[in-house]
């Protein structure tokens, strides 16, 4: 019994060490360095996964209004709002006063995509982070924050309007 518990805590660790991210993903798209990829305006199209959405489909889920972000070079991100918040539960935040910052711990959020943490001082520090995917004119922000549902994480797809 005293040999069981060691090996099984290895096994454990062992399984937990070979369970990785799967690579296959990683030629199908380029994405954003920390470089001017991000920067400019980006129209909401939609957003896939999230509560209520289909696993198969990745379709489904409660749509968040429609609106805009613009990343600009000084580490601010402007909304455009047509309703509620686009990243909360909560309605009529300001749309300014928002920043963004590449943390410099990229592998501690073990996702394949550069890291981008959004937040406003007085509303939600230390903010939301998304992993950035980028391919041609579309904008994906994979939310990898807390969540304590059983569904999918959503993805915030955008298109760039400048």
């Amino acid at each position: 019994m005293k040999k069981t518990i060691p090996t099984l805590l290895l096994l454990l660790i062992a399984a937990v060490a070979i369970t990785s991210c799967n690579s296959d993903d990683d030629d199908r798209t380029t994405t954003c360095i920390f470089d001017d990829n991000l920067l400019g305006k980006w129209q909401f199209v939609e957003m896939l996964d999230g509560p209520e959405a289909d696993f198969d489909t990745h379709r489904g889920a409660k749509q968040p209004d429609a609106h805009m972000l613009e990343f600009a070079s000084d580490g601010r991100v402007f909304f455009t709002c047509y309703g509620a918040f686009p990243f909360s539960p909560a309605t009529n935040l300001p749309n300014d006063g928002w920043e963004y910052f590449f943390p410099e711990e990229q592998e501690s959020y073990h996702c394949s995509f550069p890291v981008v943490v959004i937040f406003h001082q007085s509303i939600n520090m230390p903010g939301i982070p998304f992993g950035v995917e980028c391919d041609g004119p579309t904008l994906k922000l994979h939310y990898l924050g807390t969540y304590f549902t059983d569904h999918i994480p959503e993805t915030y797809v955008y298109r760039r309007v400048k």
